[in-house]
């Protein structure tokens, strides 16, 4: 009993951490110039991943003082 308890445990982890690894890779081009690329959860649409890409170009060369 314990043994198939063990197993099923260990199956059930492993299907869940398939789904919560699954991710998308985007790229993203900066108006000035420059590329970039971040990976997201699978279920980031493409609007949302625009946005996100287009705040890194924004931030990627702010300074703080």
């Amino acid at each position: 009993m314990k043994k198939a308890f063990l197993i099923s445990a260990i199956t059930m982890m492993t299907l869940s951490s398939l789904s919560i690894y699954a991710a998308k890779n985007w790229k993203h081009n900066c108006p000035g110039g420059g590329t970039v690329y971040f990976t997201t959860s699978d279920d980031t649409t493409r609007k949302q991943a625009a946005a996100m890409g287009k705040a890194w170009c924004d931030n990627r060369n702010t300074s703080v003082d």
